[in-house]
């Protein structure tokens, strides 16, 4: 059986072929600069860069699998599913499902939860709509894992009608990559990892520091968005509210400006 795995940025699109249950992956990549003439496409077949213009992100898959299929045996049919890291699940959806739908019009209606991220991913999913239109695809919910965050631990300290009229909320993120090292304490250990406390650190471009309790999320340091908690790459972190307000005063910031400043020229 052969998973196409997708993971959708706003200019991007990284990806994997691989051969399950066993999880061999055959070959995975990346195109870069999506909405650009020198768009880049690179993977492990053919290390080089191939550069030419990629106009949105069904173009990207496209150049993906016409790769795929001219460079190996595999052809369009031999793909069996298609997987969707999807950042933002709300507070509904905690476990990996199968794309209809009743799943795109939910992710559509939680978009604004995640500006930078699920609108990318929602491109994804139409594009293989189209380009693979008989093959299932299934949404992995990054933040699904910290669904078993404690009341007490996922509510902040504003107003309680905003989590009620906007669902501002510790969400956590990177929930795929925690449940993965879950999997593998099982494997080093020959041991469920549902028997200890453990700390998680997922320590990338993006970090998170994760609490699992006998199997459940019990504290993450990510929050209502990815930006919350450690020091990133481009990301400020745990920083002062009141110190953001303060610099868009001084500066005369826009809340776009802001929102760049914190996520993409900090860290």
């Amino acid at each position: 059986m052969y998973v196409l795995i997708l993971n959708c940025g706003s200019s991007s699109i990284k990806f994997q072929i691989a051969r399950m249950p066993k999880y061999n992956v055959l070959v995975q990549g990346r195109v870069e600069r999506i909405g650009y003439d020198d768009a880049i496409f690179v993977n492990s077949l053919n290390k080089e860069k191939l550069i030419q213009p990629v106009k949105n992100h069904e173009e990207g898959i496209n150049l993906i699998l016409n790769n795929l299929f001219n460079n190996t045996t595999i052809s369009k049919n031999d793909i069996n599913a298609i997987g969707h890291r999807v950042v933002q699940g709300g507070d509904k959806q905690n476990l990996s499902v199968i794309i209809d739908n009743n799943v795109i019009n939910y992710i559509e209606s939680i978009k604004d939860l995640a500006p930078l991220h699920n609108p990318n991913h929602l491109a994804g999913i139409y594009a293989c709509q189209k380009l693979l239109p008989h093959v299932p695809q299934v949404a992995v919910f990054d933040n699904g894992f910290h669904m078993s965050l404690p009341k007490y631990t996922y509510i902040y300290g504003i107003p309680y009608e905003y989590y009620e009229k906007y669902k501002i909320r510790r969400y956590g993120f990177h929930g795929i990559a925690f449940r993965s090292m879950a999997e593998e304490v099982d494997r080093i250990l020959n041991d469920s990892h549902k028997n200890y406390k453990i700390v998680n650190l997922m320590l990338g471009s993006g970090t998170t520091a994760n609490a699992l309790k006998y199997g459940k999320s019990i504290e993450v340091s990510t929050g209502f968005t990815p930006h919350e908690g450690l020091i990133q790459s481009t990301r400020a972190g745990d920083i002062d509210a009141a110190a953001i307000l303060y610099l868009m005063k001084k500066e005369g910031l826009t809340i776009e400006q802001a929102d760049e400043l914190i996520n993409k020229k900090s860290g």
